[in-house]
């Protein structure tokens, strides 16, 4: 049964247990939908649906559905991080490294393709640009501090300012992504490639 509106429309009024609650679900029925059915066909009415909850409580949470994507992609950003984190926890090899980039369940390649589907919308809107360039700061920030920790110091890639390796990489994998995500053979060609590549010069 959907949630009522009085759970989440007073936000001054509503525990904040309760709200982090219905945020995490909005979020994780939000991932659901967009994974299953694409950002332009995800509607909100559908999002709530699948979360149990009305209108009301979408809306005391976020202004548009804009907003919830972008912290969809905030939320995965995250979550990968925290996968390279426990990785470089242990003795990272520049193979793994460079695998777990590309590594993409079923979750993370639906969720790929929504980015991806997302950008495109976006550019035409400032606002929501300087949403995604927000998200790309961070995720380029903690990047670089990972890379700083496991880059050999007698890579080729060593004398690289971190922050801008992170960068290069981050944008090289979102084109890498691009061609893995429809298949085929330029999809194998495009993950050698990068993993190659990477592993080469982590080590050479």
């Amino acid at each position: 049964m959907a949630g009522s509106d009085s759970d989440v429309s007073h936000p001054n009024g509503v525990a904040p247990r309760k709200r982090v609650h219905t945020k995490a679900r909005l979020l994780r029925a939000a991932v659901e939908v967009l994974a299953e059915r694409g950002y332009a066909a995800s509607s909100i009415d559908e999002i709530c649906a699948r979360a149990g909850y009305t209108r009301g409580a979408f809306y005391s949470n976020y202004g548009s559905k804009d907003e919830l994507v972008v912290e969809v992609f905030d939320q995965y950003a995250t979550d990968r991080r925290e996968r390279l984190e426990a990785l470089a926890a242990t003795d990272l090899a520049p193979t793994s490294l460079a695998r777990e980039l590309l590594e993409l369940n079923e979750e993370d390649s639906a969720l790929s393709a929504v980015i991806l589907e997302f950008r495109m919308h976006a550019r035409r809107n400032p606002e929501l640009v300087a949403r995604l360039d927000k998200h790309d700061e961070d995720a380029s920030t903690a990047f670089a501090e990972l890379l700083a920790r496991v880059v050999p110091p007698g890579s080729a890639l060593a004398g690289l300012p971190p922050k801008q390796l992170a960068t290069f990489l981050l944008a090289l994998r979102a084109g890498t992504l691009t061609r893995i995500l429809h298949g085929g053979q330029s999809a194998a060609q495009a993950h050698l490639a990068f993993t190659t590549v990477l592993t080469t010069l982590l080590t050479g």
